[in-house]
């Protein structure tokens, strides 16, 4: 029997009415369901159900990146030669796709977290705070200012060891000087005073490194 009239005679025997009904109960079976998976996979990523196992196993049950225990691992493989890399869980395997796996985009992304372009926002009162412990560390001191009538003057008087004064106002990342600290800061550095703005702790650690 040549190919196409084996083709033909297959293509009738299925369109049988008895043989539809068994494949179609077959296939909605946990049996028919398990080899129709087996046969995807294999074709897919090449692996058969005792590689497949196997690794499951090797893995211990977890995710290859996180090592998370989850109760469905994903097929993770390369996308250019077509072969399996190992098993992991739903968001490390949506995380390589969304890097288009890439090993620079991922270091990018690790650099990134670890030093962002814009720090994480953190309230005045924490950078206030953090200006406060540094200035004493190197042997400083970092007054607050209470000065009625003069609305706008500067959060912090800071002192050096030098003998050097200077005013300090303190600012989230977002927070905008308002117009009366604009006056007041200006009208004190017409009088010759040196006023600084400060937003992060970046830039309070930059600042007494060079003050």
């Amino acid at each position: 029997m040549t190919k196409s009239a084996k083709r033909a005679y297959d293509k009738k025997h299925r369109a049988r009415p008895h043989v539809k009904l068994y494949r179609k109960q077959y296939n909605a079976s946990p049996r028919g369901k398990k080899f129709h998976e087996a046969r995807r996979i294999f074709r897919q990523y090449g692996l058969t159900p005792n590689d497949h196992a196997l690794l499951i196993k090797a893995q211990k049950g977890r995710c290859a990146i996180c090592k998370d225990k989850v109760k469905l691992l994903h097929i993770d493989h390369d996308h250019a030669r077509k072969v399996a890399r190992g098993l992991l869980c739903r968001f490390c395997n949506v995380g390589l796709m969304g890097f288009r796996d890439s090993t620079l985009n991922l270091k990018l992304a690790a650099r990134y977290l670890e030093k962002p372009p814009m720090p994480y926002a953190i309230k005045e009162s924490t950078v206030e705070k953090y200006l406060k412990k540094g200035v004493r560390s190197i042997g400083g001191e970092c007054l607050k200012c209470a000065t009625p009538g003069h609305i706008g003057a500067p959060d912090r008087l800071v002192f050096f060891p030098n003998g050097k004064l200077v005013w300090v106002e303190l600012k989230s990342l977002t927070g905008q000087l308002r117009p009366g600290q604009i006056r007041e800061h200006n009208r004190l550095r017409k009088m010759g005073q040196t006023v600084v703005v400060l937003r992060s702790k970046e830039e309070v650690d930059g600042w007494l490194s060079v003050a």
